[in-house]
């Protein structure tokens, strides 16, 4: 009996030590400055250990330059998801019951390693030369205009007040001119607000097309842009007028240089 109550014994914190333990490929992740908790990263999720749950069961978090796939406890299914709400500088996730007899480990699952968002992210040209400035990377001003990190969402949204505007930065190694596209979507009977992208003194401006739904992206061309040299660009998208109750949402734009006319890089006119 004395045997049989030590193996079980063991048992029983070999299991509290496999639940509870941090995943081994997991490192501390201090840029992420959390109100509670402790923040760790994996290849493609964030891991917040928390001591408690609060007793309104938010839990607040600065904004990250990333997609989330899905918010859940450590270990458990889809169908245990958490929601997450997002303003312009923090999210908010409305925590459930954490699992009994688990640590309370909440992962964040996405779509690439995690990343900090603290006022900006500088993007690079890849090996086509194409910038890429998703959503993620957005720096919003005003007073609604927000990225949304939902997948079904991963936009800046919320385009309610004309005066907000995203801002982008990145790098340009020489004064290029550039192809600029943007991937719009604009629910119905709310098309027809006009927008500009703004680099420097330079400009070019389009008018939003409703596309029966702000989550229903079209790929469009905006023109082509001069574009300095420079190791943080900035490229603003602006309102110039409203039309209706939103402006659009934007999941990304695209700067292709002029100087490489590969078709496949240009992806306005074509379904996506």
């Amino acid at each position: 009996m004395r045997n049989l109550c030590s193996i079980l014994l063991a048992l029983s914190v070999l299991i509290a030590h496999a639940v509870a333990d941090m995943p081994p490929d997991a490192k501390p992740f201090p840029e992420l400055n959390l109100e509670v908790g402790k923040a760790y990263a994996q290849p493609t999720s964030l891991i917040i250990e928390l001591g408690k749950v609060p007793a309104n069961r938010k839990l607040n978090l600065p904004r990250m330059a990333n997609v989330v796939q899905q918010v859940r406890w450590l270990g458990e299914t889809s169908e245990a998801a958490m929601k997450l709400h997002s303003e312009m500088t923090v999210w908010t996730i409305d925590l459930s019951e954490p699992p009994p007899g688990k640590g309370m480990f909440l992962e964040l699952v996405l779509d690439a390693a995690p990343l900090a968002f603290t006022e900006k992210v500088v993007a690079a040209a890849d090996t086509d030369g194409v910038i890429a400035l998703p959503a993620k990377f957005a720096t919003t001003h005003g007073e609604k205009l927000r990225f949304e990190p939902q997948p079904h969402k991963n936009t800046v949204g919320y385009w309610v007040v004309e005066k907000d505007f995203a801002e982008w930065h990145f790098a340009s190694p020489k004064p290029e001119s550039y192809d600029v596209e943007i991937f719009q979507g604009c629910g119905k009977g709310h098309g027809g607000s006009d927008i500009e992208v703004q680099i420097a003194d330079q400009k070019v401006a389009l008018q939003v097309l409703d596309t029966g739904h702000f989550q229903n992206f079209q790929w469009r061309s905006m023109g082509r842009i001069q574009v300095p040299a420079g190791d943080d660009v900035v490229l603003k998208l602006v309102a110039i007028k409203k039309a209706a109750g939103a402006v659009m949402d934007c999941r990304e734009i695209r700067l292709i240089p002029v100087t490489n006319q590969d078709p496949k890089l240009r992806r306005s006119g074509k379904d996506k």
